[in-house]
């Protein structure tokens, strides 16, 4: 350095000084950071017994409590909603399903695979009150708030059946009081329309949807999927008659319920469990346990128009999810891994 830069830096304070040599460094701005639809907010680690298999969500929002079956270990789990803390365990449960709960009367509904029923139990002493004998491999229900009466699915490859069955029970009596058979061995969600008298069936043995004249028992018609393979969870927008049909091979078939014809199709992970479609967002919430595990929101623009809002991960084998919309949250179940405890995640709207 020469004797006249040395006089120089000599006057010069250390910041001055500092702030020259800093300020021929070019830096860098920040990389905007992509848009989530999705934040966690809750990581509820469950304890160390709770291990394997989960299936279905249900809720009870004034009661504060969501139950989740816990099919590896044949309970029904009962959570504190908003610290996931384990209130009870209900027992009893061969392979439990699905679950649905009533406020008037104080009631849970659980399907129960392994003894082909439906199990009611008191919600406030979580004792049995009655066991309604449907067939092996009841699984999937859906609920008709009007009438108040649940349809539920069973029978078929379970039961060495090349039929399956819908029964429906009325929750006023815990009596059933119809039944209507679908052509296929593997049966799985199913629709409500309060628009009208169907109940829309995702018939997965044979890639279609099969519709059900609610108030009549009685079989209408079919629509084929031809936009994926493996169609298990459904949802429907009944404001604008469409069906969504997510489908096990990483894709979400969107249905004109007037029509019955596919519109198009949406792209997702694979290992689809749960679908829910929210009519005051309009948005879709797919949960995929394959991979690295994930859910997939899309926004609806319009009835033939879908923007894919983000990706979020989960984690392996988080398949099965409930979206509470008074609360903007979607809780998505965890399964136990080796090294690492079952959990339940909670995401919130953004």
């Amino acid at each position: 350095m020469s004797n006249a830069l040395k006089v120089g830096f000599k006057w010069l304070t250390p910041l001055a000084i500092a702030f020259m040599f800093c300020s021929v460094i070019p830096i860098a701005s920040a990389a905007p950071q992509p848009s989530v639809p999705l934040v966690l907010v809750h990581r509820f680690r469950l304890p160390n017994y709770v291990v394997g298999r989960f299936d279905h969500f249900g809720i009870n929002l004034e009661g504060n409590r969501l139950f989740l079956a816990a099919e590896s270990m044949h309970e029904m789990l009962v959570l504190n909603l908003k610290t996931g803390a384990i209130i009870h365990r209900i027992r009893g449960v061969e392979i439990p399903h699905a679950v649905a709960y009533r406020q008037t009367g104080n009631r849970i509904y659980v399907t129960d695979g392994g003894a082909g029923a439906l199990k009611v139990f008191d919600g406030k002493t979580y004792q049995l009150i009655a066991s309604i004998k449907l067939q092996v491999d009841a699984d999937s229900l859906a609920y008709d708030k009007t009438m108040r009466y649940l349809y539920i699915v069973s029978s078929g490859e379970d039961a060495h059946q090349s039929s399956s069955l819908v029964s429906v029970i009325d929750t006023n009596t815990d009596m059933k009081v119809g039944e209507v058979t679908i052509s296929s061995p593997h049966v799985e969600a199913m629709a409500v329309d309060m628009a009208s008298s169907r109940l829309y069936v995702n018939n997965t043995g044979e890639n279609q949807v099969d519709v059900v004249d609610r108030e009549k028992y009685r079989f209408i018609t079919s629509w084929p999927v031809t936009l994926c393979k493996g169609n298990v969870p459904m949802a429907l927008d009944e404001a604008h008659q469409l069906l969504f049909i997510g489908c096990r091979d990483g894709e979400i078939s969107v249905f004109d319920t007037q029509t019955g014809k596919e519109i198009q199709g949406l792209k997702i992970g694979k290992g689809i469990d749960d679908l829910t479609f929210d009519p005051q967002s309009r948005r879709i919430y797919a949960s995929c346990g394959a991979g690295e595990g994930s859910v997939y929101v899309y926004q609806q623009k319009s009835a033939d128009q879908y923007e894919l809002l983000g990706k979020v991960a989960t984690a392996p084998g988080a398949r099965n999810s409930r979206y509470i919309a008074s609360l903007h949250e979607l809780y998505v179940s965890v399964p136990s891994r080796q090294g690492s405890a079952a959990e339940i995640l909670v995401f919130r709207d953004k």
